[in-house]
């Protein structure tokens, strides 16, 4: 993943993606309106294609992972660079947004 966002190729995901999938981005969503919950293919794609757009993934690190018959859910933390100001996004500068945790579920 962290390599189709830092070459801007999103469609590299659409075949790994499900139909079905139920995203969720939890980063304040007043700074960046296209983060929260999306579900379906086409809106998880065009997430994350405004990613891609806006920022760069220097570091990502899967905290958990949970597996079931026909889904799976995973609790990932990126250490990003805003693109348009080369300014880290990280955990530990809380006034430029919180750590960003993204939990995909693939079908159901």
């Amino acid at each position: 993943m962290h390599r189709a966002l830092n070459e801007r190729q999103p469609a590299d995901l659409e075949a790994l993606l499900d139909e079905d999938v139920d995203w969720a981005i939890f980063w304040p969503i007043d700074l960046y309106p296209f983060f929260g919950q999306r579900r379906g293919k086409a809106a998880v794609v065009e997430v994350i294609r405004q990613i891609a757009d806006n920022f760069r993934v220097h570091r990502f690190d899967r905290e958990s992972i949970m597996l079931g018959v026909d889904s799976a859910a995973s609790m990932m933390r990126y250490s990003l660079t805003a693109l348009d100001s080369n300014r880290p996004i990280s955990p530990f500068r809380p006034v430029q947004g919180p750590p960003l945790d993204q939990s995909p579920r693939a079908g159901r």
